[in-house]
């Protein structure tokens, strides 16, 4: 494994070009480092590395730069990406798939971008993030500082857990664990399956479907409300001091736990 550092050397920002790197371009099992060594923008062609598998991509707190684009991603496999420059980052996962993706980032705007499929872990502590239409992944944790648009398709993500932060999502969602922050729901074919609502979290949804299973635990809150079209509650469980805003045309098939001051109509 080589240490392989963005320069930038032959000044054109260029990712594909063994001049551009400390030693020569990403190879396999390399660890690709964006740091201070050069904060220019790097562009990128999305075809040229999607074989390459690398050890690790890192952004360090003191790259500046932006990496790729919309239309030209950097499409490489990667054991685990590490994103806490001040930049944005468009990423899509390689022919393989990428294990491990922290974002850390102050920037707000827009730290990163990502593509692709075949994601196992994604965990955005800070920073604002889009998770495209292409994008799918096993885990997401959403951490306090995070701020996250997740758009729609047909494609589920399999597991959240989220302690902080904002999220708005288009997506089918297998398990939703939502301990804290907000959660918004939006009308998509995005139903949520199972849903959990934790203290001093709150979920506003508007999807349509079942859920097949709603627990709010104590001094949180889910609200369908906001939509009046008609929604089934498989199973509600609604622990003392925690709120289930039913709105209209909302059925529970199992509520027998439920009481008369959990629930407002």
């Amino acid at each position: 494994m080589a240490d392989t550092v963005w320069t930038n050397g032959n000044g054109d920002g260029n990712f594909d070009l063994d001049a551009n790197f400390s030693g020569s371009k990403p190879a396999a099992n390399d660890r690709v480092i964006f740091n201070a060594t050069q904060t220019a923008d790097c562009t990128v062609n999305t075809d040229n590395l999607t074989a390459v598998e690398v050890d690790e991509i890192i952004f360090s707190p003191d790259y500046t730069g932006t990496v790729g684009s919309t239309g030209e991603r950097l499409k490489m496999s990667s054991t685990r990406i590490t994103h806490r420059g001040s930049g944005t980052v468009y990423l899509e996962d390689g022919d393989t798939s990428t294990a491990d993706v922290v974002i850390d980032s102050g920037n707000m705007t827009l730290a990163a971008q990502l593509y692709g499929a075949t994601f196992t872990r994604v965990a955005i502590l800070n920073g604002s993030v889009v998770l495209t239409s292409t994008f799918t992944c096993t885990d997401l944790f959403v951490g306090f500082g995070a701020n996250v648009v997740i758009q729609g398709t047909s494609n589920a993500i399999a597991n959240v857990y989220q302690v902080g932060g904002r999220v708005t999502s288009a997506r089918p969602i297998t398990t939703a664990r939502i301990m804290g922050g907000e959660w918004t729901q939006e009308d998509a074919a995005g139903l949520i399956a199972t849903l959990e609502v934790g203290p001093l979290a709150r979920v506003t949804y508007k999807a349509t479907g079942t859920i097949t299973l709603a627990i709010v635990g104590r001094n949180g809150m889910l609200d369908l409300s906001t939509d009046s079209r008609a929604r089934t509650i498989t199973t509600a469980r609604v622990f003392p001091d925690g709120q289930l805003i039913r709105g209209d045309a909302l059925t529970i098939t199992n509520g027998g736990s439920l009481r008369s001051w959990q629930t407002i109509d």
